[in-house]
């Protein structure tokens, strides 16, 4: 025992010089072989316990964050430098936990959360002396789906005279899955198909629906759809006009009446379907109208698509399928006025004939207004002497009467022709005859003289 402490303080000093000289040495060699320095190293941004986010929530900023990196400066000795190299991204990573994230009170809002650092290094010391983000904001929302109908962007027009129909969707509506928050802005979705100078059908298989917000702005990427895929067929088809022909009035109004006008709510019908149907169509024609004893208007409404014949056509949306004919009856009246001869206007004869002095009876028939009208604007009336001899005759005078007002009768007068020159169209000479000369009636002219 005494020999023991005897070699252990023997030359202390010695020895505890030689001690510190060994560290120094040791520090010396260790610097110069593996000495300390600082690495800046990016890393990816990781999320940590997605796996909480149930169903029910999504993570908003997702994308942004995992596309995220942080720059780290880390300083220790080039060894461990070099192996931490090897673990980027791996061992040696940066992650956000979103376990303490809370789901149900934070919806929508903004949450910091802390960018955690991770490096394998149990037994090296070293120091972060940087990091470019401590911190990052993370939006929770809830997951949700929606069902949307599908429409469709049609771009160009058929060729003219073509008109497009129907357009079938299969199929029309899709789901769309995303946050609540995303879905609340959406305004439509759509497929689009080019109908420029398109004759015939235009069908696309697999059209991709596009979805929009309120602005106008494509969101596709945004959501999820049930289906990417629709299928679209846009008819398009040849499409005329066709004329209503007024139908026939048959039977007879009752006595004293008289059947004034017919008319149509509309006059034409415009048809769609293939250039060889509508060749099959000229005219609609309606049934007849009977108006046997009628003593007011008659209305009758017929559906123009029950008398189309044979013809594989269609009417074309937003023309009416309904036209209306009106038979207007009026009560009759009958009056007879007087029409002087100088509204005579003779043709045929120029010269050696009398005419009565008298005015001559016109009874004429129609509604109250017509043959007042009638009455107030003035008859005229034509007497044709030509191939008369001379003589006493009994000549019917004919009368230009409006189409809604009819003569009941004939109107005779007497004349009587001393010398009959048939001259058609020349004007007439002075006849003697109780103050009455040729003077008094109408030329071919139908002017008086």
């Amino acid at each position: 025992m005494k020999k023991i402490h005897e070699w252990f303080f023997r030359n202390l000093v010695w020895k505890l010089v030689s001690l510190i000289f060994a560290f120094i040495l040791w520090f010396v060699c260790l610097n110069v072989n593996n000495p300390v320095d600082s690495k800046i190293f990016t890393l990816n941004l990781q999320l940590e316990n997605q796996d909480l986010i149930s169903n029910d929530f999504v993570l908003m900023n997702k994308d942004e964050l995992e596309n995220k990196s942080i720059s780290v400066r880390v300083r220790t000795n080039n060894n461990t430098l070099t192996e931490l190299s090897r673990q980027v991204n791996r061992n040696f990573r940066a992650y956000v936990d979103l376990e303490p994230v809370n789901l149900y009170q934070s919806i929508g809002e903004v949450q910091s959360v802390k960018v955690e650092i991770e490096i394998p290094l149990a037994d090296t010391e070293y120091d972060i002396t940087y990091q470019s983000l401590s911190k990052v904001d993370v939006v929770i929302d809830q997951y949700m789906s929606q069902e949307f109908n599908v429409e469709v962007n049609r771009l160009g027009e058929p060729t003219e005279g073509y008109i497009v129909g129907k357009t079938e969707l299969d199929p029309a509506t899709v789901e769309i899955y995303g946050a609540k928050t995303i879905l609340d802005q959406i305004e439509s979705v759509y497929v689009q198909v080019d109908l420029s100078s398109a004759v015939d059908n235009v069908s696309i298989e697999s059209a991709v629906p596009i979805v929009y917000d309120k602005s106008g702005k494509d969101i596709t990427s945004l959501v999820k759809l049930s289906t990417n895929s629709v299928f679209i067929n846009v008819p398009v088809s040849q499409y005329s006009k066709i004329n209503i022909d007024t139908p026939r009035i048959t039977g007879n109004v009752a006595d004293g009446y008289l059947v004034t006008n017919v008319s149509k709510s509309i006059d034409f019908v415009e048809i769609v379907g293939t250039r060889e149907e509508i060749a099959k169509i000229t005219s609609i024609t309606l049934p007849a109208i009977n108006v046997s004893n009628a003593t007011e208007n008659k209305v009758e409404i017929f559906d123009v698509r029950n008398y189309l014949g044979d013809a594989n056509v269609e009417i074309r949306n937003q023309t009416p399928y309904d036209v209306t004919i009106t038979v207007e009856i009026q009560k009759e009246e009958m009056r007879e006025i007087q029409i002087p001869v100088e509204r005579l206007q003779i043709i045929g004869m120029s010269s050696n004939f009398t005419l009565p002095p008298a005015d001559i009876p016109l009874t004429i028939r129609g509604t109250e207004a017509a043959v007042s009208e009638a009455e107030e604007k003035g008859l005229y009336g034509t007497l044709d002497l030509a191939g008369l001899s001379p003589g006493t005759h009994e000549v019917v005078v004919q009368f230009s009467l409006p189409d809604n007002v009819s003569q009941i009768g004939e109107s005779v007068i007497t004349i009587e022709i001393e010398n009959t020159v048939d001259v058609s169209g020349e004007g007439t000479d002075e006849v003697e005859d109780e103050g009455n000369t040729n003077d008094d009636v109408m030329s071919d002219g139908g002017e008086p003289e």
